[in-house]
């Protein structure tokens, strides 16, 4: 006999189509509320995923810490199967609305639920939007399957769904994720942020979110991509003062379809450079007329934090102060006025290294003294390949033609090259990270297995979860989460080359967080694990040495030194 669950099973493989498994499903829903097919000896409901964690603000040491919302996990109940025809529907709508979700992604993980819910709770039916915020894929591609499933839903459940703590939840979200779009159009990647708010203003538009916060960034949107960029002049992308008024809400279709080049920005970080691909913003309908649902809140824009005078004229707002603030990005210019590697700063503190295989032992304090900057991304094959150009390196061959993929195949001294490049270029220091500094990095004060908690989905991280990768995704691709420092694919994706030297333990390490040069000779230390690992080798703690000629499985990541204080 066929279940609900084998069912979602045959949809995820691609053994059946979209049309057949709703005919079907809604069969077999028919046929358990008829009586007319028997309920499994176990129904096993669908656990959500553990909680992603991604945008908390986080420095390690200090007191102060905040969150994003994250929703609180339902539980989802099944009836006894004495309570008959009632406790039927309620667990047919509960099945069918999670596995209309997990099917084409994954079966999440199962456990037996044992609380009796009355006939009328449909606790379940919340799960898509709750899924949707807990798997926090923002990439176009989840954007537009969120859609489609949403309008898949009768209109009755869409209706229901409207009201919950999670719609409002969602909604909040959207203007995080606006405002942090917002953060990278001042740092100089304006076609990318407009077109990332263009489509998170498409989504509320689909959902019919109504409030004056949605009104409030449609008009930020329209100023920001109607208003010409002038050369050595701010963009202007202040949110209106007022909402507009609902007979005439502003609508993103309404404004021009192409976004003037980027300049760079005073105080803030320059352009992308030109070998990096942009996206450009698809149409977009217009959001829906804005209504009291929700307290409105201001767009708040902050600034980068003023230039010291030692990090040298082309470091705009790389400090040390940016740590504490709740956008720590900054970026250097190149020698021919194109922007440098985005970066992150990361706080000063301290944490345990280590973990529980031998060549991961002792575990032991490490103090991180001084804050320093980390490149947010992995380096591309395009940033490497005009590194190879202007320094007159040969430039290893990539096992795939894509300019946004990593670069791989490099030998640790051409990776220490690279670095050492970009300081010539920026006058700031740039180096590989010591192994304790990328440990730290990695963990983004957590002692768990992994940055996300002690266990990984692909939500989390690029990995062999249950079958071989072959290929990783590309170096600025943010649909896995980043971690509460905001680095992206530190666990996964390809492995990173660190300075150390490998040492087949932690004998002797120091408390500080320095490279361990010593042997001379021999291989050095890659961390965090790549496309092609399984899970266990992208814990946080997990080491091994690598081939100093590279592979194809690891890639660079950069550390920028600040020299103001703390």
């Amino acid at each position: 006999m066929q279940t609900l669950r084998a069912l979602a099973a045959d949809y995820a493989e691609g053994r059946i189509d979209r049309k057949t498994f709703i005919t079907e499903r809604r069969r077999l829903i028919d046929g358990i509320v008829a009586g007319e097919i028997p309920l499994p000896e176990e129904a096993p409901p669908a656990a959500p995923p553990p909680q992603a964690e991604g945008d908390e603000d986080i420095t390690v040491d200090v007191a102060e810490q905040s969150a994003e919302p994250v929703p609180a996990a339902a539980p989802t109940a099944v009836a006894p199967r004495k309570s008959g025809r009632g406790a039927g529907i309620a667990v047919a709508l509960g099945i069918a609305a999670a596995l209309a979700f997990g099917a084409k992604q994954f079966l999440a993980p199962t456990t037996p639920a044992t609380t009796a819910a009355p006939a009328t709770n449909v606790a379940a039916q919340p799960s898509l939007v709750a899924r949707f915020i807990a798997g926090n894929h923002w990439d176009e591609t989840a954007l537009l399957k969120f859609t489609e499933q949403w309008q898949a839903l009768p209109e009755a459940e869409r209706k229901s769904l409207r009201g919950t703590p999670a719609m409002s939840q969602l909604s909040d979200l959207l203007q995080t994720r606006f405002n942090e779009a917002r953060a990278l159009l001042e740092l100089g990647d304006r076609d990318g942020a407009l077109a990332t708010q263009r489509r998170l203003l498409e989504l509320a538009q689909a959902l019919e979110i109504s409030n004056e916060r949605i009104d409030r960034m449609a008009a930020e949107w329209r100023v920001a991509i109607a208003s010409p960029v002038k050369p050595g002049a701010a963009k202007p992308v202040a949110a209106a003062t007022a909402p507009a008024p609902a007979a005439t809400a502003p609508t993103v279709a309404d404004a021009p379809a192409a976004a003037a080049p980027a300049e760079a920005v005073p105080d803030a970080a320059p352009a992308p450079t030109a070998a990096t691909p942009v996206e450009a913003p698809p149409p977009v309908a217009a959001p829906s007329e804005a209504s009291k649902a929700l307290e409105p809140k201001p767009a708040a824009t902050e600034q980068a934090a003023p230039e010291s005078a030692a990090e040298g004229p082309s470091s705009p707002g790389c400090s040390a102060a940016l740590a504490t603030q709740r956008r720590p990005y900054c970026r250097d210019k190149l020698g021919n006025g194109t922007g440098g590697p985005l970066l992150a700063v990361v706080p000063h503190g301290a944490y345990t290294m280590g973990g529980r295989r031998p060549e991961e032992a002792p575990r032991h304090r490490v103090d991180v003294a001084r804050a320093f900057a980390m490149s947010v991304f992995e380096v591309s094959t395009a940033d490497f390949a005009a590194f190879c150009k202007a320094a007159g390196a040969g430039c290893p061959a990539q096992p795939w033609n894509e300019a946004r993929l990593p670069a791989v195949n490099v030998p640790w001294k051409l990776a220490a090259a690279y670095a050492e490049w970009l300081s010539a270029q920026t006058h700031a220091h740039y180096r590989l990270p010591s192994e304790a500094e990328w440990e730290y990095a990695a963990r983004a004060g957590t002692d768990t297995e992994y940055p996300f908690g002690d266990e990984l989905l692909p939500t989390h991280a690029r990995f062999s979860f249950q079958g071989p990768q072959t290929m990783p995704l590309a170096a600025d691709d943010r649909s896995v989460n980043k971690n509460r420092f905001r680095l992206y694919h530190m666990v996964g994706n390809v492995r990173e080359w660190v300075a150390d030297a490998w040492n087949a333990g932690y004998v002797g390490a120091s408390e500080e967080a320095t490279a361990r040069t010593a042997p001379e000779s021999g291989p050095h230390v890659v961390r965090g694990g790549s496309y092609a690992d399984p899970a266990e080798r992208l814990r946080s703690a997990a080491r091994g040495p690598g081939a100093d000629e590279g592979d194809a499985f690891t890639g660079i990541r950069l550390v920028r030194d600040l020299q103001t204080a703390p």
